[in-house]
């Protein structure tokens, strides 16, 4: 009867312990978005049913309700112009169901950095990637956080690069 106690009494103990932990998947989040703040990136969550320009892609495109999709931004330093080039790029489905970057604005030029990041998530076809924003003082980059941190320190520093676009 006392071991019982003793073993209860531990149990209590440990057990909140225990269950404070964070999971795997959590720890690997955390290693994502300690990679991307290691490039730079602000982070910003968002819920893509409120938002005023993914809401109408989501009528659209219903499969892209079914992730999470969070920006990553990153900022020009204080002494750096940032993009000259404003728009935003975003991933839908064909009829044949491949994915196809488009720009919101049919009048925009894609200049050659942002054409090389866009190509090679086009021959990819790859579905962890919703937008590319480019504004007048930042990149933002809207995905669904799936990946190694290893991609995300790469993509990372290519995206940066996007900063400098004339």
């Amino acid at each position: 009867m006392v071991y019982l106690l003793i073993f209860f009494a531990i149990f209590l103990v440990i057990g909140p312990v225990l269950w404070l932990r964070p999971s795997k998947g959590e720890q690997a989040l955390a290693a994502l978005r300690q990679a991307a703040i290691q490039t730079g990136a602000q982070i910003q969550p968002m819920n893509i049913r409120e938002d005023a320009v993914y809401s109408g892609i989501l009528q659209r495109n219903p499969h892209l309700g079914d992730h999470k999709w969070i920006r990553y931004q990153w900022m020009a330093g204080p002494n750096e112009k940032g993009p000259a080039l404003k728009d935003t790029w975003i991933q839908r489905k064909d009829p044949e169901e491949g994915l196809v970057w488009e720009p919101r604005s049919v009048h925009t030029e894609e200049d050659a950095l942002v054409a090389a990041v866009l190509e090679s998530w086009r021959t990819n076809q790859d579905v962890r990637f919703l937008a590319l924003e480019l504004g007048p003082r930042n990149v933002c980059l809207v995905w669904n956080e799936k990946g190694s941190p290893q991609e995300v320190a790469a993509f990372g520093e290519s995206i940066k690069q996007l900063l400098k676009v004339n």
